[in-house]
């Protein structure tokens, strides 16, 4: 399984979150459509939205125009019915973006759109899918996902305060886990508000996590990510991992 993180060229950190695998499934649109050719973004057949803030969803609108009747197969966004319900309300309102649901209904769609459940697993294509709450400032979902092809499978927490580990690391086969790292440590009154991790928090998890399983940080706040690089590279820990080209094979 291939996992790279997107990124906005010439950003330390990550103004939006998107992780893409296998080319083809993408965990949130932060920055999807931005940056990438057609023909890449084409590929893309589902988005699994963690929940509806700026970062986690602003390139939706733009990945879905840019790759409209590409190939008259729309991707499939799937979501809590809360984030879904936040889209329509929000987003595809004809005010911020055309209403790309209702239009769907009427003419080539530009999407499907896909409920999902805390703890009940989906097939999506070769992936087991298994979507599951952590605690945000809004509903949220983390998401465990296993390929068939490769048997590997990896975690993505983002938007979080800290969870119990004990299921995640007990998951067969689990190889990497994507986890935020939003604040330093001495912003941990907004990070606890704001219900992020801080960067000792993401170090905590990973001395929770078996030495087997990488810990890949991920949603640095831009203006924090070499500070926050920079103490994570310093704590040494064997099973923490900075991708350069922010590519993971697992």
């Amino acid at each position: 399984m291939r996992v790279e993180l997107f990124s906005i060229h010439g950003c330390p950190g990550h103004p939006g979150t998107t992780l893409l695998i296998d080319g083809i499934l993408a965990v949130d649109a932060g920055v999807l459509g931005l940056n990438r050719r057609v023909e890449e973004l084409a590929a893309v057949r589902h988005v699994l939205l963690t929940h509806a803030h700026h970062d986690h969803i602003a390139g939706l609108p733009i990945f879905l125009d840019t790759v409209y009747g590409y190939d008259n197969t729309p991707p499939t966004i799937h979501a809590s019915d809360s984030t879904l319900a936040a889209l329509r309300a929000y987003i595809f309102n004809n005010q911020i973006m055309p209403d790309f649901v209702s239009m769907s209904a009427v003419m080539t769609p530009f999407l499907k759109l896909n409920a999902i459940a805390a703890n009940v697993t989906l097939m999506l294509d070769d992936y087991r899918v298994t979507p599951f709450p952590v605690d945000h400032s809004i509903p949220t979902f983390g998401y465990l996902i296993e390929s068939a092809n490769s048997g590997s499978a990896v975690a993505i927490v983002t938007d979080t305060l800290p969870i119990n580990w004990s299921a995640i690391a007990a998951m067969p086969n689990l190889k990497a886990v994507f986890l935020e790292a939003s604040f330093p440590d001495r912003y941990a009154e907004l990070a606890h508000v704001s219900k992020h991790y801080t960067v000792s928090q993401f170090l905590e998890a990973a001395r929770l996590l078996p030495l087997g399983v990488q810990v890949i940080p991920m949603h640095l706040k831009p203006r924090f990510a070499e500070e926050l690089l920079a103490t994570i590279r310093a704590a040494k820990l064997p099973n923490v991992a900075l991708p350069d080209d922010g590519v993971v094979v697992v």
